[in-house]
């Protein structure tokens, strides 16, 4: 399959662009942790930093564990071959499916549920405020 000539700015651009997004997925969900641990802390009492570290890294794993296995799975059925000069129709369509169809339509996802994510910056400044208020009384 022969790809059409394209203008290197538009393509620079939208690598940019994917770049932002491919970041912010990676970086956001570790930001938010520390949040996490302090609205734990101020229900519960108590720190659990490895807890919630721990939990994040094996969740990670297990997803890791079977989306590997299922993507080589998918290629494998629509007829891709390693290292073949050409692919099929139908590999080229699953390899475009599962690098932008689906990983687009799970950081969809993932942004709905950062919009429902209910530790905002004022609510987080609050329970910031009151632990400190918890520290200070306890000394």
């Amino acid at each position: 399959m022969h790809l059409p000539q394209m203008e290197m700015l538009p393509i620079l651009t939208l690598a940019a662009l994917a770049g932002a997004g491919i970041g912010a997925v990676h970086v956001l969900p570790w930001a938010m942790i520390p949040d996490a641990i302090e609205w734990d802390q101020l229900k519960t009492g108590k720190r659990h930093e490895g807890m919630f570290y721990s939990l994040v890294t094996l969740f990670r794993k297990i997803a890791s564990s079977i989306t590997l296995p299922l993507i080589l799975l998918m290629l494998k059925y629509s007829g891709f071959v390693s290292n073949a000069p050409t692919q099929t129709p139908a590999a080229i369509n699953t390899i475009r499916a599962l690098t932008g169809l689906w990983p687009s339509v799970f950081l969809l996802i993932g942004i709905l549920f950062a919009l429902l994510y209910p530790l905002s910056r004022e609510r987080h400044a609050e329970i910031r405020q009151e632990l400190l208020e918890k520290a200070e009384s306890a000394d």
